[in-house]
């Protein structure tokens, strides 16, 4: 019997003459690529009990299991391509030198990746705290003597709500903050002093065991 397969497309990519556009892989190739991803001592186990058994049920249960470890790492990677992540506007605040990933207004600033992403790598900035959180430095800039407050949440998926260590500062001055974001994902993050806010979405990720 023929069975006949029809790729799934996500949703608002559509294909091309070449593949996917937005540069979103083909599912045949991107389930091989998360496949050589599983551990290679266990792919291997799994090959030998495959040639010493010949077990159509043993082939069918290695490919469940390699199918299942792949859609969940789609769903993460997936995710992460739907963030609307803001782009830096420039603004600088004054006796500051100016830079691409300058943010905000007059009232309140920050720093933002121009990439909108914050990233917990190997040697990178930032830490892994003993929960699993993940804190990374964001310096702000005031104008007012009101005290910062930064308050944020997971945008894609239900997660606790980020904590902030907010240090002290006098007015007009730089605020050096901590912003600790409980997983990776993407996360809304609001900071207020007085009646100015400064609202970005980051989309938050850590590879292999981060720094």
């Amino acid at each position: 019997m023929n069975i006949t397969s029809s790729p799934v497309i996500p949703t608002e990519v559509r294909p091309s003459a070449l593949g996917w556009s937005n540069a979103v892989e083909e599912p045949a190739v991107w389930l091989g690529r998360q496949i050589e991803r599983i551990p290679k001592k266990w792919r291997n186990d799994c090959a030998i009990n495959l040639n010493l058994r010949g077990s159509m049920a043993v082939r069918i249960m290695f490919l469940a299991i390699s199918l299942l470890w792949a859609a969940s790492v789609y769903a993460s990677t997936d995710a992460s391509r739907t963030c609307s992540v803001t782009k830096p506007n420039g603004y600088t605040p004054r006796a500051e030198p100016t830079g691409p990933n300058r943010h905000g207004s007059k009232a309140l600033s920050t720093v933002l990746n121009p990439e909108g992403t914050v990233e917990f790598r190997s040697g990178g900035p930032g830490f892994v705290l003993p929960d699993g959180s993940l804190m990374m430095k964001f310096p702000w800039w005031k104008e007012t003597q009101d005290k910062l407050t930064i308050t944020g949440r997971r945008l894609d998926a239900p997660a606790p709500p980020l904590r902030a260590d907010v240090g002290a500062s006098d007015d007009f001055h730089m605020v050096p903050t901590y912003i600790i974001f409980p997983t990776i994902g993407c996360w809304e993050v609001t900071g207020k002093a007085g009646n100015a806010t400064l609202t970005f979405i980051t989309r938050v990720v850590k590879i292999g065991s981060g720094p």
